[in-house]
């Protein structure tokens, strides 16, 4: 059995700290704000946000540790009692054992994790979690893989705590990576979500309400509390409960905290892979980014409208909940709700009183994540069976009557509501195409990005998506820098850093000095290769400060290798290349099966004609890898471009079978062949990229010179008009187009 480490010997433990907080104030014992409001404590004490985290003890854990057994994906867990402490045992699947306390709880409600001690300050959560309603122990990703060598392990760095886990769990949480040593002394002010977690720190009210000075700071606050203005607000509110419950980057790091959402955080936008294109959501992506699309959202709702924000319960059970705004009387609240009679069948079509006739089976559809953990979609869309059969997205329709098909519930829909049904906003086909990168998707991104209507969070996402379609899609860009929206702005800009830099340059100074800092940190990223001596000193000066905000906000995200890379490429951007190649080497270390630090410092490397070098990585790489495309492929180009071709032809075989759609992959494996005179396997190859990118002129350019080379005028002939027809004008190709014609005349000639 693997002998555990002390706690002193595995790093720092985590511990309390009530430290400064935003504005300067400081964090005090959340026993002092429970005692002044007892019926707020009442409420909250009994809430998931009270059961966010604590320390294991008989009344805190949940989960059955009476020496039971339970398997998982080859692992074997035995949880049990030692001492009155509680306890486990794994047995992995290599057949090595270890054993650990259980230090800490991790929720209450529908599932409930556990943490235990990791090396260097971590603390990890445990792969087995227990089922508080049907009271068993259950696999909480079946999918995770069970080498626990891997990153991705329940015992591998993207499981710790620390880095994925803790700071939406506790209070004033401040994780305190160590870099050079790799380990963490993260403290925390409360050990849960408590009062400080969404009021702020509670030093200056504790003097406000002994009638005391207003702050250390000689900053006058309402009642002490800095955060109680934005709360004051429905645009407040939701953003001061949007950094747990969204999916999103923090980008401050040891900076202040600023008063909107983009100075602290970069919010994710509708990405494939976490929404579906209509909005709906896929992955696990916390509510905000949801509600955002919502009507509700533009209608002024706030997360307190339903929820109570002490307790969480709803405010009202069932259909009454909805009904105290969607019904026959205005709600005085929201004037630009319709009224109307909605909690009848006359409105759902169903039974009163059934499932079918509840508000959210409709319109807040309830997906499963964790296994057991349901979440409702906050989009509150309208069923669109009609988008299920064009995109292949999800409709509360089909989601209930799974026995039928879309085209019934399409016509339920025209019978209920009219053929002619307005649906209201529509983003979804743009999306949809733009993600396909279908040229035809350029203007509905334009139109939508544009949108007067369109949720910002929605015309973010087209701005995230315009690039990719290249220089016209700037002036939509360029028309976004100046939005009210800092989303749509933050979108602008990022997409703007592709031009080259004399042509972003003037477009991005000012952003220099946005008010919102996420901005100036991206403007300060996409100019951060601008020498200060072609600025003016005050400009210059912007985009110092702008750079250290990015560079700052991505140091705090050095713990995993995303934050590396993007620190990488900033360093790369100003020619510090020592320094990207240190975070790139970190990076790799932190994650050896992680492909893109890999990649790119070779590329960096073979850049810097450091070949050698390059090559001893990507080999590694490939070693590690072995069913890495990207790998074989990088390998194989830089073999090929030092001369040594055969050397290069299996890496770049390789990788064609595991890039089967990547054109340009076949490209330069039939070109490495053509120069090893190898005619036929060239030809195969380099029709396999012309099939499979025919859009793609150096393809039917590389044909063209093959069939030459070989005096096949015709077919030289059929690709060169393809060539034509997609490049009208390439003066080499009306130049071959004289030479093919002759020696198609020839050829005819000596047939006769």
């Amino acid at each position: 059995m693997a002998a555990e480490l002390p706690l002193t010997e595995q790093g720092h433990a985590p511990q309390q700290q009530l430290r400064s907080g935003p504005g300067g104030a400081d964090y005090v014992e959340e026993s002092t704000c429970l005692s002044c409001h007892p019926n707020q404590a009442s409420a909250w004490s009994e809430s998931h946000h009270a059961g966010a985290m604590a320390m294991a003890s008989p009344e805190t854990v949940l989960g059955d540790f009476g020496g039971v057994t339970y398997e998982q994906s080859g692992e074997i867990f035995r949880f049990f009692k030692k001492q009155g402490a509680f306890r486990v045992e794994v047995t992995f699947a290599d057949g090595s054992q270890g054993e650990w306390p259980i230090l800490y709880t991790f929720g209450v409600d529908p599932l409930q994790q556990y943490l235990v001690p990791g090396e260097g300050g971590r603390l990890q959560v445990l792969g087995a979690a227990w089922d508080v309603q049907k009271r068993r122990w259950f696999d909480v990703d079946p999918e995770a893989t069970p080498d626990k060598e891997d990153a991705f392990h329940w015992t591998g760095r993207y499981q710790s705590w620390n880095g994925m886990c803790a700071d939406c769990h506790s209070t004033g949480l401040v994780k305190a990576y160590d870099d050079g040593q790799d380990a963490y002394r993260t403290t925390w002010a409360a050990i849960n979500v408590g009062c400080q977690s969404c009021h702020g720190p509670g030093a200056d009210h504790l003097k406000w309400a002994r009638g005391q000075s207003s702050s250390k700071t000689g900053v006058p606050r309402e009642f002490g509390f800095v955060g109680r203005k934005a709360l004051s607000s429905a645009q407040g509110e939701v953003e001061r409960c949007a950094p747990c419950h969204s999916r999103r980057t923090s980008i401050a790091g040891d900076a202040p905290a600023g008063p909107a959402l983009l100075d602290n955080y970069l919010p994710r936008v509708l990405d494939s892979g976490l929404y579906y294109p209509d909005g709906q959501i896929l992955d696990e992506v916390y509510v905000h980014g949801s509600f955002l699309q919502s009507r509700m959202h533009q209608a002024g709702v706030r997360c307190s409208d339903c929820h109570d924000p002490h307790s969480l319960d709803l405010r009202a059970e069932g259909n009454a909940l909805c009904a105290r705004c969607h019904s026959e009387e205005p709600a005085q609240n929201f004037p630009t709700l319709r009224p109307g009679l909605y909690d009848s069948p006359t409105h759902h079509h169903h039974k009163s009183g059934s499932a079918g006739a509840q508000c959210v089976a409709c319109h807040m559809v309830e997906t499963n994540y964790m296994v057991v953990d349901p979440r409702r979609d906050h989009g509150m869309h309208v069923p669109r069976p009609d988008l299920s059969e064009t995109l292949g997205v999800p409709n509360a329709c089909n989601g209930c009557h799974s026995d039928q098909s879309i085209s019934w519930s399409q016509e339920y829909v025209r019978k209920w509501y009219g053929p002619k049904r307005h649906y209201g906003a529509n983003w979804a086909e743009a999306i949809a195409l733009g993600r396909s990168g279908a040229p035809e998707a350029l203007q509905p991104l334009i139109d939508l990005s544009r949108s007067k209507t369109a949720p910002d969070i929605v015309r973010a996402t087209a701005l995230s998506l315009l690039p990719a379609f290249g220089p016209p899609s700037t002036p939509a860009l360029v028309a976004a820098l100046g939005d009210e929206e800092a989303q749509v702005r933050l979108h602008a800009v990022a997409g703007l850093s592709l031009l080259p830099p004399p042509e972003r340059l003037d477009l991005l100074l000012p952003l220099l000095n946005d008010p919102v800092r996420g901005v100036r940190a991206e403007a300060g990223r996409a100019l951060s290769g601008v020498p200060e001596s072609a600025l003016t000193p005050t400009r210059a000066r912007a985009l110092v400060r702008a750079m250290r905000d990015y560079e700052r906000g991505q140091r705090a995200h050095s713990d995993l290798p995303p934050g590396r890379i993007n620190l990488a490429l900033f360093y790369t951007a100003q020619g510090r290349l020592e320094k990207a190649i240190r975070e790139y080497r970190v990076a790799i270390e932190q994650d050896p099966e992680f492909i893109p630090p890999v990649a790119n410092l070779a590329g960096l490397l073979d850049a810097m004609g450091r070949q050698d070098e390059a090559e001893r990585v990507l080999k590694k790489g490939v070693a590690r890898n072995s069913d890495s495309g990207e790998l074989h492929y990088s390998l194989g180009l830089l073999l090929a471009g030092r001369g040594r071709l055969s050397e290069a032809i299996p890496e770049l075989e390789q990788a064609a079978r595991l890039l089967p759609q990547r054109g340009r992959v076949h490209y330069n494996l039939g070109l490495a062949y053509q120069h090893l005179n190898k005619r036929s396997q060239a030809l195969v190859a380099l029709r396999d990229a012309a099939g499979i990118e025919p859009e793609t002129v150096a393809f039917h350019r590389a044909l063209v010179i093959f069939y030459l080379q070989d005096q096949r005028p015709d077919e030289a002939w059929t690709e060169l008009i393809r060539w034509i027809e997609l490049s009208p004008g390439d003066p080499e190709a009306l130049a071959l187009r004289q030479r093919i014609e002759g020696a198609r005349r020839e050829s005819k000639s000596r047939a006769r």
